[in-house]
């Protein structure tokens, strides 16, 4: 959706030949760098969100002073690039009853540790074990555990 909405902005300055018009490379800094210290992503549509430019839009993004960006892949794990390099972890391997909610548990683990002072390496470890216990019960609310639920949950 965010995609199409910005092809619909885009579209009505390219329509008019505008060239004072915001552009593709300005509106993903504007959107990204005004608004936010890092980013949460899926693979999926961080490929197409990389497709609109010439360039590697993560890169870009931390040059021009990004905290982090954070692109999760499933089962295949998650990475999270930063200035001091690319941290990765792969996924928790557990048997998946309900994925709903597994990326809002992830995100929301990595900003409550983030917010804690702890390392990026620490809060992606956390981060995905928070979205696998998310995976192992029903509704998009299951991954909602306290700390204590979450270090017992890593030490299995």
């Amino acid at each position: 959706a965010a995609s199409e909405c910005a092809d619909i902005f885009f579209a009505k300055f390219e329509r008019a030949g505008d060239s004072s018009g915001p552009t593709r490379q300005n509106y993903a800094k504007e959107m990204f760098m005004d608004l936010a210290d890092g980013f949460f992503m899926n693979k999926s549509a961080y490929e197409r969100l990389n497709s609109l430019y010439d360039f590697e839009v993560i890169d870009r993004l931390i040059d021009n002073g990004l905290m982090f960006g954070c692109i999760t892949d499933g089962s295949k794990g998650a990475n999270v690039y930063t200035k001091k390099g690319i941290y990765h972890k792969d996924s928790n391997k557990v048997e998946v009853i309900d994925s709903t909610g597994a990326g809002d548990s992830f995100a929301g683990c990595f900003l409550h540790f983030l917010d804690k002072g702890l390392s990026v390496e620490k809060c992606l470890e956390y981060a995905s074990a928070h979205g696998a216990l998310a995976c192992t019960r029903n509704g998009g609310m299951g991954g909602a555990v306290r700390e204590e639920e979450l270090f017992s949950f890593m030490e299995i």
